[in-house]
């Protein structure tokens, strides 16, 4: 199953009218690691800005995020715990994206951690989430409930959590690629709807799908796949 998800991305020919989607998040880009970098200057001269910073939102995640970078997965998940605890009332637009960057980080920790309760945490909190259910960081975090459910043998649950992945972000390929994951070795139904779909989101799946290691025992799919008129 994790054979799916933690492919080392493979150069894929497009098609012509199938752009690449690999862009990076606003954290990877140049002129925000500028930004932090004048700015983690100009807080080290004032260091009641700099607490006060780093009891924000954004404070918290640029910690949580670092924290990820070197593998520290604990600390990244209990600061994420206490963002969604600490952030949970805040429900404008800003509040609702930090909230569920919270969530996502979140998610991403406990996964490396790999404790149950720490798990069942999340998908508790994500039930009683800011609303609305919408939007790539809840597709994210629904994807990895989805995963965890399919360890444990919820087949049900992981399938209604892909389901509701797509309903937060239809664009994001992985949860078109778990349905299509899910018709074939839960339901072992047709899955080529599913999967022509997640290529159409993102034409790296071309290859994830067909070099999967599980896929090795369905010629057939992987020939119909590769066959797939994907054009947009």
């Amino acid at each position: 199953m994790r054979t799916l998800y933690n492919m080392i991305n493979s150069k894929v020919t497009y098609l012509k009218s199938q752009p690449t989607l690999g862009k990076k998040e606003f954290y990877e880009k140049f002129w925000f690691k500028a930004f932090v970098k004048a700015l983690n200057f100009t807080l080290n001269i004032f260091p009641p800005a700099r607490r006060f910073v780093a009891k924000t939102a954004s404070g918290m995640l640029g910690k949580v995020y670092q924290c990820l970078k070197v593998g520290n997965y604990n600390e990244a998940y209990q600061l994420c715990s206490a963002g969604l605890i600490k952030f949970r009332h805040k429900t404008d637009s800003l509040g609702h994206y930090d909230w569920w960057e919270f969530m996502r980080y979140g998610t991403a920790a406990a996964d490396h951690i790999n404790e149950i309760d720490k798990k069942e945490n999340l998908i508790s909190l994500a039930e009683k989430g800011i609303r609305p259910f919408e939007g790539f960081s809840v597709a994210y975090s629904y994807c990895l409930f989805s995963r965890w459910k399919y360890q444990h043998k919820d087949y049900d649950a992981a399938i209604s959590f892909a389901k509701r992945a797509i309903k937060a972000d239809g664009s994001y390929a992985e949860a078109h690629a778990l349905l299509g994951w899910y018709k074939l070795f839960i339901e072992q139904s047709d899955p080529i709807e599913h999967f022509k779909a997640a290529i159409l989101c993102d034409g790296d799946y071309l290859t994830k799908i067909t070099q999967a290691q599980e896929m090795k025992g369905f010629p057939n799919i992987i020939s119909a796949i590769r066959k797939l008129k994907v054009c947009k």
